[in-house]
């Protein structure tokens, strides 16, 4: 089964984190470094599926550079603070 986050309200609930105010606890680098390799490191809460390997590692050769720099940025800096995001280990 695909782990997908939430984002916005919307995405795979109870699957992976919500990702609105991810920013707050990631970098840009960091976040890179969770899609490239997703047994990195494991969101609170989501130890089952961190454990499972239920994150899919298929887009570290799917994605351009370009566009894991592009959409780390965006979650960096579209924070929605109001949102309980798991902090990560």
């Amino acid at each position: 089964m695909l782990q997908l986050p939430q984002l916005k309200g919307e995405g795979g609930k109870k699957r992976g984190p919500e990702l609105d105010n991810i920013g707050t606890y990631l970098t840009v680098d960091e976040i890179k470094l969770k899609i490239l390799d997703p047994k990195s490191f494991m969101a609170e809460g989501f130890e089952k599926e961190w454990e499972k390997g239920k994150m899919p590692d298929k887009y570290r050769t799917s994605w351009r550079k370009a566009t894991f720099v592009a959409l780390a940025s965006w979650l960096v800096h579209s924070r929605i603070t109001s949102v309980n995001t798991a902090k990560t280990d």
